[in-house]
């Protein structure tokens, strides 16, 4: 089964996005939007998990709340992937306001590893996704498009949980159901 570890967000964070990619439409062809329901910051995307690991999973991701304290996050700034070449995604910026979201992906890439599941190679660069780009030739309308949102401040969310999901993928795109929730130990 396909699985990751993501943050969730609340309507507060996810109307203001949904309004943002509302009038990107327009000026962006090509793009197929995310569903701003579905909208998460994934923490750590583990693939397949074999349903015999799901019970370890969610032990190390209890571990995981145990250790963490809920800390606050900025959600902002529109920008693409690739800065150079063609668009591949269009997405919104997550910064890290206290080091606490840098310190649970630290944790959860550390307690998921002796389950086999091995630490990612790239560097984590936290990131909601708005849109991903089907037409390359589309880029550079897609960066002007998106230019005047660059430093857009969307909002400020306490995290107080992760979510463990499956992602099931369909014609009409991914399905995420969620598996467990975590909740720090510290939250309210």
């Amino acid at each position: 089964m396909r699985t990751f570890v993501a943050i969730d967000f609340d309507d507060e964070v996810k109307r203001p996005i949904e309004i943002l990619q509302d009038r990107l439409k327009s000026d962006c062809p090509g793009l197929r939007w995310v569903d701003p329901a579905k909208i998460h910051l994934t923490l750590k995307f583990i693939g397949d998990a074999a349903e015999d690991r799901i019970v370890a999973i969610c032990t190390a991701l209890d571990e995981l709340a145990a250790e963490c304290r809920p800390f606050p996050i900025a959600i902002e700034e529109v920008g693409a992937f690739r800065e150079d070449g063609p668009v591949k995604v269009v997405w919104v910026g997550v910064h890290d306001e206290d080091g606490g979201l840098r310190y649970c992906h630290e944790l959860c890439e550390r307690l998921l590893e002796p389950l086999g599941i091995p630490r990612e190679q790239r560097p984590f660069r936290p990131h909601l996704t708005l849109a991903r780009n089907r037409e390359p030739r589309h880029s550079e309308v897609i960066r002007r498009a998106i230019e005047p949102h660059a430093e857009l401040r969307i909002a400020v969310q306490e995290v107080e949980s992760v979510t463990f999901y499956q992602s099931t993928l369909t014609p009409r795109g991914p399905v995420h159901q969620p598996l467990s929730r975590h909740v720090f130990r510290a939250a309210s």
